[in-house]
């Protein structure tokens, strides 16, 4: 086999490590792939010390996101919130629900600002009713809150049966 060299993980990259880990990789791998794009470092003692510091720094902003991540939750837990579309007689959206008009919606009724990768759907939601969306926060923190789907009033329609 060729030369192998040891490095530092510093951050996770599938099917080798998890940040922190030392491993023995190729060469050609660790100079062509891994040091480049910065998920490792050479696991020389200089660079032990200088990963202590990475480590501890990363400790702190990760700490620091899982406190803005319960903040967030404890602000949108128990939130009610409506989405209206178009729908069918029998409850059936034409379209559905996404993520991004939960997001939308979240933001209109709370002013509060949520990534659309947050929102954990199954599936979008395609019938009008009361649903519990789960908002998943970073750091494995995550909330619930309450969406109401109801169907738009067709003004048009109405109007239209009317004047026959």
């Amino acid at each position: 086999m060729g030369k192998e060299i040891d490095v530092l993980l510093v951050q996770e990259v599938k099917g080798l490590g998890k940040f922190g880990q030392t491993r023995s990789v190729a060469l050609g791998y660790a100079r062509n792939y891994l040091l480049p794009y910065q998920f490792a470092i050479l696991a020389t003692p200089a660079n032990q010390l200088r990963f202590k510091a990475i480590e501890k720094r990363e400790g702190k902003r990760v700490e620091q996101e899982k406190l803005e991540s319960e903040a967030l939750a404890a602000s949108l837990n128990g939130k009610k919130i409506k989405v209206s579309a178009s729908a069918q007689e029998n409850g059936a959206l034409y379209g559905s629900v996404s993520a991004l008009d939960i997001v939308d919606a979240i933001k209109a009724a709370h002013e509060i600002e949520v990534d659309r990768h947050w929102v954990v759907l199954d599936e979008n939601i395609k019938e009008v009713g009361d649903f519990e969306v789960t908002i998943s926060l970073p750091q494995g923190v995550s909330a619930s809150v309450s969406l109401s789907v109801t169907a738009e009033v067709k003004e048009a329609k109405a109007s239209k049966k009317s004047s026959k």
